[in-house]
């Protein structure tokens, strides 16, 4: 269970940049494009959250709203939906409509969610309902309305 997935296929909005070429090319090249490469992909995202906030913001705030809610009241939460609903969240933070948390917050969780993290949080012997329930009151406890 990893958060990126197999190349090619998005877990929660989460990309991972690869190369097939480095045989031959020297380290310092292969980190300049993947630098422009992933300056490039922040900036179309950018634009396409610029876009998403201006034509629907009903949507945007749905998807906000429906992801706050489920965070703050889920009993059981599998790991992939917990990356969609942080994707959501970061959505919620870069656009504004989520305010009482930030990057530093979602990172946290993002990595206290992975299987392996619930395990040595609850124990190896664990199985995948347990870690969904533990995964679950994680993020109930950082989202719970005070």
């Amino acid at each position: 269970e990893t958060f990126y997935g197999d190349v090619g296929e998005a877990a929660g909005d989460l990309y991972l940049l690869t190369n097939r070429s480095t045989l031959g090319v020297a380290e310092e090249e292969i980190l300049f494009h993947l630098r422009r490469t992933a300056a490039e992909a922040a900036e179309r995202e950018s634009e396409l959250q610029a876009t998403l906030a201006e034509g629907d913001r009903n949507r945007l705030e749905d998807r906000v709203g429906r992801a706050l809610g489920v965070v703050r009241n889920a009993r059981l939460l599998e790991f992939g939906e917990a990356m969609s609903l942080l994707s959501s969240l970061r959505l919620g933070v870069d656009t504004g409509l989520v305010d009482n948390c930030g990057y530093p917050d979602l990172n946290a969780l993002l990595f206290a969610s992975q299987g392996a993290h619930m395990k040595a949080k609850v124990g190896h012997d664990s199985d995948e309902r347990m870690l969904s329930a533990e995964r679950a009151a994680l993020f109930r406890t950082r989202f719970s309305e005070n």
